[in-house]
């Protein structure tokens, strides 16, 4: 419960601050948002995600330890 109350704050958080984290990747196609990053809390998590208008796309839930980018392949 714990882990599911820290993501859903921080899905709250990037639903009203999307363009306020950092950028993890730059899109390198046209058309597409860059690709951000939130740690959840108290966990050793990231939130992988595009914002574009009024939509945020989660791409991804990645383990901080896990190599950089495994996720990317897989989008």
């Amino acid at each position: 419960m714990r882990y599911l109350q820290a993501f859903d704050d921080a899905m709250d958080t990037i639903c009203r601050h999307p363009e306020r984290f950092p950028v993890e990747y730059v899109a390198s196609t046209a058309g597409l948002s860059d690709i951000h990053r939130l740690a959840i809390n108290g966990f050793p998590y990231n939130v992988l995600y595009r914002a574009k208008r009024q939509t945020v796309q989660v791409l991804a839930v990645a383990e901080h330890k896990r190599e950089q980018a495994y996720w990317v392949k897989r989008i």
